[in-house]
Order: C-alpha cells, then structure tokens, then sequence
C-alpha cells in the first residue's frame, strides 16, 4: 500500500504519527494513563479474608502493569504476602487492599492489607503495588461483609451485614446544622456515601454535604435510601427544620476511586 499523508490527521503536542506498507503508528507522550484499571474485584471471603479477581492494572507510579491470571486470597491473620504488611490485626480500622507484583516475574501478584493507602511496606520479593480497595475491621477484629461491584477505576461498595449495625445518628433532634461523622463505616477515600434516612416526628429533616447546604430534603414521616456527598473526613450534615423532629442515618456503603 502507498503512502498516502494526507490521509491521517493527528494533532496534540508531541504526538507522532508513522505509515509504514499501510501500518500506522501513533507515538503518544506519557505512554498509559495511572488510572487504567480492568477487574481485579474484591470478593469478601470471611471475617479475616477477602479475594481479589483476575484483571489486570498500571501500577502506583505509572511504571508497570500489574497482571493478575489467577485470583489470590489474603488473610488479616497472616503477614507479609497474601496478608498484612506489618504489625498485628486491629480492632475498628480500615485496611487498604493492594495488589502487589515482582517486576522480575519470579513471584505471582497477590494481595497485601495495609494502614497506608499510598507507602504499604512490601515483602521481600516485590516492587509494584497498587491500591484496589478498602476493608473495614469491626470492634471484633472482623471484616465487615461487603458485596464490591465496578471494572474500573470506579468501585461500588454495599455492606451485606445488618444494617442496624452501621446507625451513625440515632433520635438526632439537632434544628441547627450538626455534624454527623460516617468515617466508620466510609472508606478514607471516599467521597460519596449510600445512606438509609429516617425522619420521625412531625418536621421535615434536611440533609447536606456542608453545613447549611442542603442537598436532600425528607418529609415528617419518611423513610428511604439516598446517595450524599461526603466530606474529606466523611462527614455529612443534618437539620430538622423545626422542633418536635428526629432523624435516624445508617450507612448502606460507599463509592471509592482507585
């Protein structure tokens, strides 16, 4: 096939293109994105494990794709590979879930919990890592059931325990803005929560991302389950707009970035 120039139009700082017997090849600065991310789920296992799916990931400093072909299972109760990086298992904490791999390829990717999200402290053996998720300890040093859904970046996370074990306000009778602080049961990361809302009594319950923002307004008697922004401390706020109110707020889960 001829060359042929004019056929092809590529713009963009630095980009490049080059025909060859009817073979273009595009040369992009920056080579692949941080954020790409494909599979690699977490499955929650039992109250010390969880497993992470085949998929594959760049990972943290964009230097090397991480290739999962078989889904490892890590453990709260062990340490170093396919377990917790240092230190002993903790009651009421959050531990993010790596994926970590051997750029040499001698050792297989696995998982690897940790209190950093960002500097895990890694087995001897490898060099790569990327975050992947989080898991939550309760004051029984147990993982709380989750069900995660989300083959990107974007992963979507629903508790599968009673709820009435994640209440974060309960008969809030506050009528100015309050606080309610949901960083037990939302990840460090996140910055969106799914919440079950009640009001009771005879007032309507307001409820915003900040203080005297309001992004969800429920009527006296009503009861149902919403998505709110949260803030960098997973925090939301509240208000019965009025006296003789109550509200009740149990987190259902969260939305996290990877």
């Amino acid at each position: 096939m001829a060359s042929n120039p004019g056929k092809f139009n590529f713009t963009g700082a630095g980009v490049t293109a080059t025909e060859s017997a009817g073979v273009v090849t595009v040369n992009v600065p920056g080579g692949v994105s941080k954020s790409y991310v494909s599979g690699l789920e977490l499955t929650y296992v039992s109250a010390s494990s969880v497993s992470i799916g085949t998929g594959k990931c760049r990972n943290s400093d964009n230097t090397f794709d991480i290739v999962v072909t078989s889904a490892p299972t890590s453990s709260l109760a062990a340490s170093g590979a396919n377990g917790l990086d240092t230190g002993a298992e903790a009651t009421n904490t959050w531990y993010a879930v790596h994926i970590i791999a051997d750029s040499t390829a001698v050792n297989s990717p696995v998982g690897l919990f940790s209190l950093s999200a960002t500097a895990p402290s890694l087995p001897a053996g490898y060099d790569k890592f990327r975050r992947i998720g989080w898991v939550r300890n309760n004051s029984l040093s147990d993982i709380i059931s989750f069900w995660c859904n989300g083959n990107n970046t974007q992963r979507h996370y629903d508790y599968t325990d009673s709820i009435t074990n994640r209440a974060v306000l309960l008969a809030g009778a506050a009528a100015a803005w309050t606080l309610v602080n949901a960083a037990l049961f939302i990840a460090p990361t996140s910055r969106e929560g799914h919440f079950q809302v009640r009001q009771n009594g005879t007032v309507s319950l307001l409820i915003g991302r900040d203080s005297g923002t309001t992004l969800i307004g429920i009527l006296a008697g009503n009861e149902f389950s919403t998505d709110i922004p949260v803030t960098s401390a997973q925090a939301i706020h509240y208000i019965n707009f009025g006296a003789g109110g109550s509200a009740d707020i149990w987190v259902q889960g969260y939305d996290d970035n990877i």
